[in-house]
């Protein structure tokens, strides 16, 4: 969301009065935009499901149940649930507490009644809580992206997942394409060298002489008398004498 766009909100509050003091508030300054409000658990849960919002502002007590139960039925659904701002009395402040334990994914912000008194410092908490949430699922998905890596071979791009390669190997005496096979024992065959395929890969990934490398989590077994190891794949590989100083490092406890 950009700063020019007002969250879309959900408001549920099983009383009336209490709600639309809410929602008046939320209103004022065009930040929040209350597309759905509800008054009981049966209410909110169709109104959820069925309404694309940005936060929901979520009562405990609620008739037909609690937010709780509500919260519960909803991941038991796969529903997308959006950020929640559990709203709360004080006499119900440690069970708050202890629902934001349980589901600290979608909480992201208790608001304790009365809150009028203060409500000035709890909105921009409010909206600090929901740009860092914001941030968070940016931060998630840049990770989600940039875990895989591109392989191309011929006119096909793959987008594999590093953990799901076992080895690598260039061509015969380093010529041809650089071979990629994966732990389903599958072989791609990538344009890149191997020296430049490394770079796009985690730090798991070793060279272990001038045409192999291997993935450090797929080792099964190593000869160390004979400069060899054995991966997970059945696969034997030899470690080149100039590489076999920095294999140790990297593999003490093997």
């Amino acid at each position: 969301m950009d700063n020019n766009t007002a969250y879309k909100t959900l408001v549920v509050e099983d009383e009336k009065m209490a709600r639309t003091e809410l929602i008046n508030a939320l209103k004022e300054d065009g930040k929040f935009e209350v597309v759905g409000e509800a008054a009981n658990v049966s209410q909110a849960y169709e109104l959820i499901v069925s309404t694309p919002a940005n936060v929901v502002f979520l009562d405990i007590g609620l008739p037909g149940g609690n937010a709780f139960y509500l919260l519960s039925e909803l991941k038991k659904r796969s529903v997308d649930i959006p950020p929640v701002i559990v709203v709360t009395a004080n006499t119900e402040y440690e069970y708050a507490k202890k629902l934001l334990n349980e589901y600290n994914q979608e909480i992201i912000y208790i608001l304790n009644k009365p809150f009028w008194s203060a409500w000035i410092q709890h909105y921009h908490n409010i909206l600090d809580s929901l740009l860092a949430r914001a941030q968070e699922l940016r931060d998630f998905e840049k990770l989600e992206v940039n875990r895989f890596v591109n392989i191309s071979s011929g006119k096909k791009s793959y987008l594999i997942d590093p953990a799901e390669i076992v080895y690598i190997q260039t061509g015969p005496k380093g010529k041809g394409k650089t071979q990629v096979i994966l732990k389903s024992n599958a072989t791609l065959e990538c344009s890149l060298s191997l020296a430049q395929l490394l770079l796009h890969l985690p730090s798991s990934f070793f060279q272990i002489n001038r045409f192999e490398a291997i993935n450090l989590n797929c080792i099964s077994m190593i000869d160390h008398g004979n400069r060899e190891l054995v991966l997970q794949n059945g696969q034997y590989c030899s470690i080149g004498s100039a590489f076999y100083n920095q294999f140790l490092k990297l593999t003490r406890g093997y």
